[in-house]
């Protein structure tokens, strides 16, 4: 008894006193050291992967088809390779796809835009590769200019499978607002499934690790897969029909994480898929109306005294543009597209006008003054948007900036005549952030001069010495000195 006892208790001297305290046993000591092992050992292939997605749907109550919208994610991805290949679960392209899915609606995600945050900090322009549907897979790939720093995951040839009742450590990156921190999740396998190809399941569900390297913690530091949601082919239906969504485990069984095993990731990335529509290089052509949108809320309705409270405010019209040319006028209210609503999802809504191509005619219902009427508008091409705008690397600023567009001007009063650069991305340990630049910021003169786009400032800069720029930030102008 007292032998029992002495292996499950201590004794700690404090002061002058002697307390019976709970040991800590040589097997904790253990696990502790191996999740921190598991944790070291992925963190140099961890990335956080940022996505800009167009997603088509298709029969969804209220949109019609064709219907659009923008999402916007962050996720964990893993360096696969070392030409800048990262691999990451397909799931988190679009999150909300199978809840829309239960609604009996196809979402098409189209991947618009990529950037690659290393453990370093800087984010790199990657470019959208496809994805591998069967495998629960999505992949891009890292500029030839930003794979310095990606430590590629190594995968040997034999990698054991965990068998049901392991126990597994989940590596995954936490979001932004935590710092994108490497965290390690502990579940255990719950079930093995074949069909049509091996997965893991797991208990507790560690959703929130997807895209994450997954290791046994009976052996060594060696991957044995990545957590994935569930891949095509492995649903009960894959035609989108409109289901029970109230059922317990509708979103549960979409929404979970699952183990790829490391022979199935590595025969992925061995062969990634293309999607080349997805990649092609040249700049996209949106079309436009020609307006300044602005979601309606009832506390903007109140504060601009309009009889509703829903719908699309035009804030302003540009001259010379469709809308200007159909009557339409600030302050107006947009509550119908083609005869849609818009009030069901404002912004996306409206940002699909982008995508019906220039020359279309579209029919807006309007509200002017507190009567409704209706528009017939002729798309037009619309000008350059920032997240479009060609991006330059400057190592005088130690980092990225882009073209000044016609919305950077607008929005920073700037005239239409104006030239200059936008700050994309700066090293927070270069000369232009230590100089008080910050990303958003324009540049419009170097030394009291000039300069035309991003081969111009990298001409006025120069490769070293001291530069006075004018930089406008708001509607602020600022006077800050760059010194190499």
């Amino acid at each position: 008894m007292v032998r029992a006892c002495a292996a499950r208790w201590g004794l700690v001297l404090a002061g002058s006193m002697l307390l019976l305290t709970p040991a800590r046993s040589a097997s904790a000591d253990d696990r502790a050291a191996a999740l921190r092992s598991r944790l070291e050992a992925a963190r140099a292939s961890l990335v956080t992967v940022e996505l800009t997605s167009r997603v088509t749907l298709e029969r969804f109550p209220g949109v019609g088809e064709g219907g659009r919208r923008v999402v916007r994610t962050e996720t964990t991805g893993v360096v696969a390779t070392a030409d800048g290949l990262v691999v990451l679960a397909a799931a988190r392209v679009d999150p909300s796809a199978a809840a829309f899915a239960l609604l009996g609606s196809k979402a098409k995600p189209e991947v618009e835009r990529v950037l690659v945050i290393g453990s370093d900090g800087k984010a790199r322009e990657a470019a959208w590769v496809g994805r591998d549907e069967e495998r629960g897979l999505a992949y891009v790939r890292v500029a030839a200019s930003g794979r310095a720093g990606l430590a590629p995951l190594a995968i040997p040839d034999a990698v054991p499978v965990p068998a049901v009742g392991d126990e597994l450590a989940v590596v995954s990156l936490a979001g932004k607002t935590l710092g994108r921190v490497p965290r390690v999740d502990v579940t255990r396998v719950a079930f093995s499934t074949e069909k049509p190809r091996r997965l893991l399941g797991l208990t507790p569900q560690v959703s929130q690790a997807l895209g994450g390297i997954v290791y046994s913690l009976d052996g060594g530091a060696v991957p044995a897969g990545i957590l994935v949601g569930l891949p095509a082919g492995q649903e009960d239906a894959k035609e989108a029909t409109p289901r029970d969504i109230l059922a317990p485990d509708a979103l549960a069984t979409a929404g979970a994480g699952y183990v790829l095993t490391a022979a199935d990731l590595k025969a992925g990335i061995a062969k990634p898929p293309s999607e080349t529509k997805a990649t092609a290089a040249s700049r996209r052509v949106r079309s436009w109306i020609g307006i300044k949108p602005e979601t309606l809320t009832p506390e903007i309705a109140k504060a601009r005294g309009l009889a509703l409270d829903d719908g699309v405010r035009v804030v302003k019209v540009w001259k010379g543009t469709p809308a200007e040319k159909a009557g339409l006028a600030a302050n107006d209210v947009i509550t119908r597209l083609d005869g849609e609503l818009v009030s069901l999802d404002p912004g996306e809504s409206w940002r699909s006008v982008e995508d019906l191509g220039v020359g279309q005619k579209v029919k807006l219902t309007v509200f002017h003054e507190g009567k409704g009427k209706e528009l017939d508008v002729v798309l037009a091409e619309a000008p350059l948007a920032p997240e479009d705008a060609q991006r330059t690397k400057l190592a005088a600023l130690s980092g990225v900036v882009r073209e000044l567009t016609f919305f950077d001007k607008d929005d920073l009063g700037l005239p239409e005549a104006a030239a200059g650069a936008v700050v994309a991305d700066l090293d927070p340990d270069g000369a232009a952030a230590r100089a008080g630049l910050r990303a958003g910021d324009a540049i419009v003169q170097v030394d009291g001069k000039d300069f035309a786009g991003a081969d111009g400032l990298r001409e006025a800069l120069g490769d070293s010495g001291e530069r006075a720029l004018s930089v406008r930030r708001g509607s602020e102008t600022l006077s800050l000195k760059l010194r190499r």
